[in-house]
């Protein structure tokens, strides 16, 4: 499971972060509220959703259960076909 913060919060941190890029100027907090809230439409649009955490471990194990798998199976061929 992956941690989002509620829509609030995210918006209220991006408008934060446009607020600071434009050096901070004072009364024009709606318009980096709407200016926060368009950008994170836009990501949503044009990002794929990113993968999973579990998705993530599951490849891993899945690789390493394969290469474990591989490893013992040259171990075995090496040692019983060296004879």
């Amino acid at each position: 499971m992956t941690f989002k913060p509620r829509p609030g919060a995210e918006i209220e941190n991006r408008a934060y972060e446009i607020w600071e890029r434009s050096g901070r100027p004072e009364g024009r907090e709606d318009e980096f509220w709407q200016l926060a809230e368009q950008e994170l439409r836009n990501e949503d649009k044009s990002s794929p959703p990113p993968y999973s955490r579990h998705f993530v471990i599951s490849l891993l194990a899945a690789i390493f259960f394969e290469m474990l798998l591989l490893w013992i199976a040259g171990f075995v061929l090496h040692r019983f076909t060296s004879y």
